[in-house]
């Protein structure tokens, strides 16, 4: 059986490429599976073995797909990249890994704000799939500019490129597996490195990345054969759905603009994915969005609704200097408050990085009395 195995250019270019957008159109095309793996195996154990997994994902990216289609299309990169939300989130756009990773494209902070999302508490673009499926490509993009390959590209999205780097050189000299990548990775791979190929240098890399590039073939191999999986990727919605826009001077509870509506949940926040407490930040003006025709109404009912207080739980990581007398102070509580609802003692000192619950008091419409960091409603 023949099977997709590797991601290569059509025409030529170096292997680092200077700039991207020097790239010819990348496309797939068919070749024999790689000799140090049985991908063709791989892809059908895989299938049998989750087939939950999969009806769920391709289900959820009827919502999504088109719209990264027209964005892949836009950009001139493989269409095959479409479906790579299908092992990173399963195209769940709230769905978020052990190590902080969030929404379809899975992006951790850092990356997600070298990219320009922005991430902090009130708003977390990492959650809104338009901003982030824009920020997935140029990611993308950018490492195919550095690796010339597309597996090397999507080990990296996985791994991180010096990974990657380290990787392909201990293939190329034999070395033992090391999980500590060197500074210099990238140096010591290009100057002593002749292994180019994510096959041969498979076994170096991490556990995860090792199956990361057999299972994105595995996703596109589930998109052939959606139907079996009992799912039509034809039946899909328009995403972004049609909205119309009303501008908040108070945080306001995205609960109540669909109590004040009377519309489901799901049709205001799905139109405002990035509020990342499901309520919009303080001192800006806000451009909440709404179903159509709905906000000159909304904007009357808010109007006679005056905000009250509500306590917004932060997750915090203790810096350097920072005591439990500094942080009451500085978010307006007690330094005893702190220690209790964190279960720490006044005469210990906070680690560096620890994790803290921090309230904070702010003004908002909103009829809860409560709300905590990573539970919207």
């Amino acid at each position: 059986m023949m099977a997709l195995f590797a991601l290569a250019l059509l025409c030529s270019s170096p292997r680092l490429a200077q700039d991207p957008a020097e790239l010819c159109n990348p496309m797939l095309f068919f070749g024999p599976e790689p000799d140090t793996f049985d991908l063709s195996a791989f892809i059908d154990r895989e299938l049998a073995w989750r087939p939950g997994y999969w009806r769920r994902a391709l289900d959820n990216s009827r919502l999504y797909w088109p719209m990264i289609s027209r964005k892949v299309r836009e950009t001139g990169l493989p269409q095959e990249l479409v479906w790579l939300p299908l092992i990173e989130s399963a195209f769940e756009s709230d769905a978020i890994s052990r190590k902080g990773a969030l929404g379809i494209w899975q992006f951790v902070p850092s990356t997600a704000k070298a990219e320009g999302l922005v991430v902090n508490m009130w708003v977390d673009e990492r959650l809104d799939p338009v901003k982030s499926t824009d920020a997935a490509l140029r990611h993308l993009r950018s490492l195919y500019a550095i690796f010339g390959d597309w597996n090397l590209a999507l080990a990296a999205y996985n791994a991180g490129s010096g990974r990657v780097w380290f990787a392909m050189y201990q293939a190329s000299v034999g070395g033992k597996k090391k999980r500590r990548v060197p500074r210099k990775a990238r140096e010591m791979w290009i100057k002593s490195g002749d292994v180019w190929d994510f096959w041969d240098a498979q076994g170096y890399f991490p556990k995860e990345t090792r199956r990361y590039v057999p299972l994105f073939y595995a996703a596109l191999a589930a998109v052939e054969r959606a139907g079996e999986f009992g799912v039509n990727l034809a039946d899909t919605l328009a995403y972004p759905f049609a909205s119309d826009t009303v501008f908040v001077d108070y945080p306001t509870d995205l609960a109540l603009v669909s109590e004040l509506l009377g519309v489901p949940l799901d049709s205001v926040v799905l139109r405002n994915p990035e509020l990342a407490l499901g309520l919009t930040p303080p001192d800006t003006l806000w451009p909440l969005r709404v179903p159509p025709g709905r906000a000159q109404g909304l904007d009357s009912l808010l109007r006679t609704i005056e905000p009250r207080d509500v306590t917004v739980w932060i997750s915090y990581k203790a810096q350097r200097g920072d005591n439990l007398w500094k942080l009451a102070k500085r978010y307006g509580t007690t330094p005893e408050h702190l220690a209790e609802v964190n279960g720490l003692s006044l005469k210990k000192k906070l680690r560096l990085y620890q994790r803290l619950r921090i309230p904070k008091k702010v003004k908002a419409r909103s009829k809860r009395d409560e709300i905590y960091m990573g539970a919207r409603p």
